[in-house]
C-alpha cells in the first residue's frame, strides 16, 4: 500500500511538472506582432479641410495564424479620441508574414474649429493615429496590441484680398480711370500659385467693370501688392463718385468680388476655384 501512494505521488508531482512547462512552453511561443509606418500623405485639399492616408505594416513573426476580432482604428487630437476611422477588412494575420493597412481620413476646419481653436489659428493640426487590433491567440486567448504615430497636417484658409488704396488717374467729361492698389495675402502655412485673378465691381447687383490680376506665387503668411487700373462711367453713380473723390472713401455703393484658381506647390495638390469679396 505505502508503494502505491509513493506511486500515485510521483504521477501527481509529474503532471505538475508537464503542465508548468507546457504553460511556459506555449506563453514563450507567443510572439507580439509588429507595426512599422510606412507613409501620410494628403490626397487631397479643399477650403474646408483636407483628405489624407496613412499606410501601416503589420508583421506577424509567428508560425502560426493569428485571427482578428476586433480593430480599433482612430485620430487623436490634443490626447483624447476624436476621429473613428474604418475598419480594414482584415480578419487576420498569416503566419510569418506582413500586411499593409491602408487608412483615410479626412480632418475639417470647422471640426478643428469646435474641437481645437489654437490649432486652427495656428493653421496646422497635431494628430494621432491610434490601432488597437485584438487578435486571438491559441491557448493564451485575446491579446490586444497599441500602436500609434504622430504626424501633423495643415489647415486651409482662403486668401484675403484688400483694397489697401486708390485713386484717380484720369477725369473725362463720361467717366474717369481709377487706379487700385489690391494686396493679397496668403494666411496658410503652405505656398500658393495662383492664377490670373478676376475682379468684378458692382452696384446694386449690376456689374459695372471686370479687371485682372497677375498670377502671383505666394509664399506662407506671405502678402503680395498689385496695382491695376479701372474705367468708371458716371453714369446714375456720379454723385457717389464725386462724394468719393471729396472724402477719399471708396464708395460704400460700390462692391467688389474676385475670383482665382490657386495650387499649392509644395503639397503638389490643386485647390478648387474660390471667389471672395474684396475687403476695404
Amino acid at each position: 500500500m505505502r508503494q502505491q501512494w509513493i506511486s500515485l505521488g510521483g504521477l501527481i508531482a509529474t503532471v505538475f511538472i508537464l503542465s508548468g512547462c507546457a504553460g511556459f512552453g506555449v506563453d514563450s511561443a507567443y510572439r507580439q506582432p509588429d507595426f512599422e509606418h510606412q507613409s501620410t500623405r494628403l490626397t487631397g485639399i479643399t477650403w474646408t479641410g483636407v483628405n489624407g492616408s496613412s499606410r501601416v505594416t503589420l508583421s506577424n513573426p509567428n508560425a502560426y495564424r493569428l485571427p482578428i476580432t476586433e480593430f480599433a482604428a482612430q485620430l487623436w487630437l490634443d490626447g483624447e479620441p476624436w476621429i473613428d476611422l474604418g475598419t480594414p477588412t482584415l480578419n487576420g494575420l498569416a503566419a510569418r508574414s506582413s500586411t499593409t493597412l491602408e487608412f483615410d481620413w479626412t480632418v475639417t476646419a470647422a471640426g478643428l474649429l469646435q474641437r481645437a481653436r489654437d490649432a486652427y489659428a495656428a493653421g496646422e493640426a497635431n494628430l494621432e493615429l491610434k490601432l488597437q487590433p485584438t487578435l486571438s491567440v491559441p491557448v493564451l486567448g485575446p491579446r490586444q496590441l497599441d500602436w500609434s504615430h504622430d504626424f501633423t497636417v495643415p489647415v486651409p484658409k482662403s486668401p484675403q484680398v484688400t483694397l489697401a488704396d486708390w485713386r484717380v488717374e484720369n477725369i473725362g467729361f463720361t467717366s474717369l480711370t481709377l487706379a487700385l492698389d489690391l494686396v493679397v495675402t496668403n494666411p496658410n502655412r503652405f505656398d500658393l500659385a495662383t492664377g490670373p485673378f478676376d475682379v468684378g465691381i458692382e452696384a446694386d447687383g449690376r456689374s459695372l467693370s471686370r479687371l485682372s490680376l497677375s498670377g502671383m506665387d505666394i509664399g506662407a503668411g506671405v502678402t503680395q501688392r498689385q496695382t491695376t487700373e479701372v474705367s468708371l462711367g458716371f453714369g446714375g453713380l456720379g454723385i457717389s463718385l464725386l462724394e468719393a473723390l471729396r472724402s477719399g472713401e471708396w464708395p460704400a455703393s460700390l462692391g467688389m468680388n474676385w475670383s482665382g484658381n490657386m495650387r499649392s506647390p509644395d503639397l503638389g495638390l490643386d485647390l478648387p476655384a474660390l471667389t471672395g469679396s474684396v475687403s476695404q
